[in-house]
């Protein structure tokens, strides 16, 4: 910014060309500041959910390929179980970001942060809904969630290659899951000269629900699964991170998955 004697400061500008009336025996200082977006430009993906409610369909979900340019103007996805807005703009010099964001559960405010200096590379989130939701069966107003960002690899030759996934679930006494796993093919595409690295998620979930995701590889080796895979909208949800292992010769992936389908009645009246 620009500060002196005899007039108000001028707030933070890139504005190349500034004019001012001096008069006798005015001053003025130019403040200069570091351009963190220089280094920190790139795509980042990253998850986010509730730490006080866990991973729920209302509160869980991932803001996809955000590209982040060097003069801190973005453009992302946000998804939550329903909606996949499109939303872009700029980011403040100092890194950050609120913004608002429609979606079919109602308002949410979206706060982002560029943590400068960072390797890997990441965007803090956070997330809050306005819209009214259960928790342990209490209603509830509102809610918050949390996430960070990763910037996503510039190369990954080194794992690439195509894995088989299995999906089986954790063992959870009081938890009635579908019999059998769910299983997939991971696919990492190490990328070219134009495109950065991505990985192709595609398979089925013991319920035979199909799932598919395009998603790149962070520079922590992780990689962000977010899938609604039934149709209506908070119905279900599958969330969570996968790695790369760290070991050259076996660089298989592997992570924790949440997976969520909410009961359907049959014409028996049972539920499954």
């Amino acid at each position: 910014n620009w500060t002196g004697m005899g007039f108000t400061a001028i707030g933070a500008t890139t504005n190349p060309t500034l004019n001012f009336i001096m008069e006798y025996y005015a001053s003025i200082t130019a403040n200069f500041t570091t351009n963190i977006f220089v280094q920190m430009a790139g795509t980042y993906n990253g998850l986010f959910s509730s730490d006080a409610l866990g991973v729920t369909e209302e509160t869980a979900g991932l803001i996809g390929n955000l590209i982040l340019k060097t003069n801190g103007a973005y453009s992302t996805t946000f998804h939550l179980p329903g909606s996949a807005p499109a939303i872009s703009g700029s980011f403040a010099h100092d890194g950050s970001l609120t913004t608002n964001v429609a979606t079919t559960q109602g308002k949410v405010k979206l706060q982002l942060t560029v943590n400068a200096n960072t390797s890997p590379r990441t965007i803090t989130a956070s997330v809050t809904g306005t819209n009214h939701i259960l928790a342990n069966g209490i209603p509830q107003a509102g809610w918050a969630s949390a996430g960070t960002l990763f910037a996503s690899l510039a190369n990954t030759h080194a794992d690439a290659g195509a894995y088989t996934l299995l999906i089986p679930p954790a063992p959870q006494p009081l938890i009635t899951t579908p019999p059998g796993n769910g299983s997939a093919l991971l696919a990492n595409n190490p990328g070219t000269a134009s495109v950065l690295p991505y990985v192709t998620l595609t398979g089925a979930l013991a319920d035979g629900a199909p799932i598919i995701q395009n998603v790149g590889v962070g520079e922590d080796n992780g990689i962000p699964v977010y899938l609604a895979p039934y149709s209506n909208n908070a119905s279900g949800l599958l969330w969570g991170r996968l790695s790369l292992s760290n070991t050259p010769a076996a660089p298989a992936p592997s992570g924790t998955l949440t997976w969520i389908r909410k009961a359907s009645a049959s014409p028996s009246g049972l539920f499954k």
